[in-house]
């Protein structure tokens, strides 16, 4: 009986459903052991809940697809199935895993129970199962193969578990487990039962190309049992015993029998709801008849009383209008009078009228009498206001030319004259800058802002950074505002403390005020940066030394306090200011800031002083120490330039120039100090301008500058701070001075 189910039915195409049945149990036992398997790795995954939460604490109210109506809901229906967090803090994040395993974040959270969740695996495994009809399944065995399928189609655990992608996107076409699935959907619901031959071996085919897929399936035994199986029921062999066709006949039988009850069920729903509709039509069929005749009665009464109402308008409307004719014959009486009343005023109307238009011939004329004067004023007016504008323009040039004026007259007054020694006042009498500055070290540094010196401890880490910055080596003024023949508009000069960044500034200004008042001019200078043509494009150089502008956030107001302010009386210095702002707006210039390291915005926000946009035509030359530039707030896209300025070119020029205006008398010895310093191994120090003085004054004094870096600058600090008094002491020895 086993060995041909051809026999067992008297229409093929029924014995087809029957092995198209029979096929899919095979199938879904060949899965059984892998799906299982796969869940209890997810079980893993997703964690263990506690085991004292129900899925009524967990879920929401509402959630779509379980409940909807939060006042009346029938889910969460007893006080103690209401929503509430899980007391351990643990089922909510299981749930939420769970949730994120799911191909569309919709589990079907009816199905499951979450209090069995850290005993039993398969109630994971319910949440990826239709919404509908798996409640009482406990194991993957009680699961049908819809439900199976369905499991793998909706939880993404099992996407590395085959060589297909398991959800491709539109156009592409379906995956196979999706063929399978409608395959098991179209077996289990047809009404004919029955199915084709051609249907029946795409079936089967469809079937063993699930259980061969080589990642997980090729090498599972229960998979290659299947296939063996699917293999003889295609061909028609014995593949299973009496006992267990018999089972699978039972599983047939329940399976139409299913069908006719969920049939039977329907139609009765069918009767039910047409019953229900026909008692309510008939019950609105009565409701309308009784409404009908409430309405007849309604009109009838109430059509009586609109009559009444008409005929008593209508007597109410015949007396009114008598009334009206009457006073319509008088209106018309008195309409008549009032027309021969305008016909005369007409007539003295078109009278005055006829003298009107001889007015208006009169007074046309003297309109174009008064265009002309009209028009003879107002050229006369463009001429003076032609005047005045050019007046205004002179009188502008004449302020601008005095602010310029007077601007270099600071300066040389404030800047051109320098002191030399910090150590002794008595050597410290004022001398022209020009007469000790020495050229400066100054190199084009890349856009990457390295801060780094040959003093800081990861020199090493900076030295081929520090090379190529060496072979940008810049001389001219041009070079340090112009990039590709474009005016910089923001330019960074950094240099570490001592190293001439403030002389070199004020060299530079003065040398703006050489090209802008010509008798200041004294002839070429021997230094570089003698490009002074450079300098004459800016109409005006403002010089703000920021350690003097604590208070102060803004550029122009800073202006006005060390600029300003200086040189204009009380008086005029609002209108000084106004002309200040229309300079800033309309001329070139270019705004030096000294020393940013030194500045802090008083209200914490800006990293350097503000420059309102409309002051855009103004360069601005920044100088800092490099430590000031590491700040992130800096951005490479606000530098247009970065320069290093790295002490002086040529050391004993500048210790010559020195020593010739603090101690004259030794200055035949230049040479011997020169031999000094490199006998004590300190050129490196005299790059700095500030070691450099300090170096040449303790010499002066006969005081040795000599020993460890650190040694060598504690005398250079004593130095400094041995002038506490005015009085003068000679030391003799550094080692008598380091006993005491």
């Amino acid at each position: 009986m086993a060995g041909n189910l051809d026999d067992m039915f008297s229409n093929k195409e029924t014995c087809n459903w029957f092995k198209a049945s029979i096929a899919l149990i095979i199938t879904k036992q060949g899965l059984e052991k892998f799906v299982d398997s796969e869940i209890q790795k997810l079980h893993a995954n997703v964690g263990r809940a506690c085991g004292n939460c129900f899925t009524e604490n967990l879920i929401k109210c509402p959630t779509y697809g379980v409940c909807r109506n939060a006042k009346s809901c029938s889910f969460h229906n007893t006080p103690g199935l209401l929503p509430c967090p899980c007391p351990m803090n643990i089922c909510d994040q299981v749930k939420q895993n769970i949730a994120s395993h799911h191909r569309y974040s919709n589990p079907s959270w009816k199905n499951t129970r979450t209090e069995l969740w850290a005993a039993n695996h398969w109630e994971i495994a319910k949440c990826y199962l239709p919404p509908d009809g798996y409640i009482d399944v406990a194991s993957v065995q009680d699961t049908d193969f819809n439900g199976v399928i369905s499991v793998i189609l909706n939880c993404t655990h099992f996407d590395k578990c085959f060589s297909f992608n398991i959800a491709p996107r539109f156009p592409s076409p379906e995956c196979i487990l999706t063929q399978v699935r409608q395959i098991g959907r179209d077996v289990r619901h047809t009404s004919s039962c029955q199915v084709a031959d051609s249907d029946l071996k795409n079936i089967i085919l469809k079937l063993q190309s699930l259980l061969t897929d080589p990642v997980s399936l090729a090498n599972d035994p229960n998979a290659s049992s299947a296939i063996n199986t699917l293999r003889k029921l295609k061909n028609n062999t014995q593949f299973i015993t009496p006992d267990e066709l018999l089972e699978h006949l039972k599983d047939a039988r329940q399976n139409l029998v299913k069908i006719n009850d969920q049939s039977e069920r329907r139609s009765k729903e069918v009767d039910t709801v047409l019953l229900e509709i026909d008692t309510h039509m008939k019950q609105c069929l009565q409701q309308i008849e009784e409404s009908e005749n409430e309405a007849r009665e309604r009109i009838s009464k109430e059509g009586k009383e609109v009559l009444a109402q008409i005929e008593s308008h209508r007597l109410a409307s015949a007396k009114m209008i008598s009334e009206k004719e009457k006073e319509v014959k008088q209106k018309a009486l008195e309409t008549e009078k009032i027309a021969r009343e305008v016909h005369q005023k007409a007539q003295e109307i078109e009278h005055t009228a006829h003298n009107v238009e001889i007015h208006a011939a009169n007074v046309f004329q003297h309109t174009l009498t008064i265009d002309k004067k009209a028009q003879e004023i107002g050229n006369k007016i463009e001429i003076i206001e032609q005047k005045l504008n050019e007046t205004e323009m002179i009188n502008n040039d004449l302020e601008i030319e005095d602010l310029r004026r007077r601007l270099i007259q600071h300066y040389n007054n404030t800047l051109n004259l320098v002191t030399l020694s910090p150590l002794n006042p008595s050597f410290g009498s004022a001398t022209p800058i020009d007469n000790v500055y020495a050229t400066p070290n100054i190199f084009r540094m890349q856009m990457n802002k390295p801060t780094l010196k040959r003093d800081y401890p990861c020199y090493s880490n900076f030295q081929k950074k520090y090379d190529q910055c060496k072979e940008r080596e810049i001389c001219l003024y041009k070079d340090l505002f112009d990039t590709n023949d474009k005016l910089n508009g923001r330019i960074f000069l950094q240099g570490d403390a001592g190293t001439g960044k403030t002389m070199f500034v004020a060299k530079l200004v003065l040398d703006w005020c050489k090209v802008s008042h010509s008798s200041c001019y004294s002839g070429e200078d021997e230094t570089d940066f003698n490009d002074f043509a450079s300098l004459a494009g800016f109409s005006f150089v403002f010089l703000v030394t920021l350690r003097d502008s604590l208070d102060e956030r803004e550029i122009p107001k800073m202006i006005k306090e060390h600029i300003i302010d200086m040189v204009y009386s009380d008086i005029d210095r609002d209108k000084a200011y106004i002309l200040l702002q229309r300079i800033m707006e309309k001329k070139i210039c270019l705004v030096i800031q000294d020393g940013l390291d030194e500045w802090r915005d008083t209200k914490g926000k800006l990293i350097l002083p503000l420059m309102v946009e409309c002051h855009n035509k103004c360069t601005l030359l920044i100088t800092t120490r490099p430590w000031k530039l590491a700040d992130e707030r800096i951005r490479d896209s606000q530098i247009d330039g970065l320069y290093l300025l790295d002490g002086v070119k040529d050391v004993f020029t500048l210790s010559r120039k020195v020593m010739g205006y603090l101690v004259p008398e030794k200055l035949h010895l230049h040479y011997c100090f020169e031999q000094y310093v490199k006998s004590k191994q300190l050129e490196e120090l005299l790059s700095k301008p500030i070691l450099l003085k300090i170096i040449v004054s303790l010499w002066a004094a006969n005081t040795c500058v000599e020993g460890s870096m650190c040694k060598i600058y504690s005398i250079l600090q004593d130095g400094l701070l041995k002038k506490v008094s005015d009085e003068v002491a000679v030391i003799e020895s550094v080692e008598e001075f380091m006993s005491a």
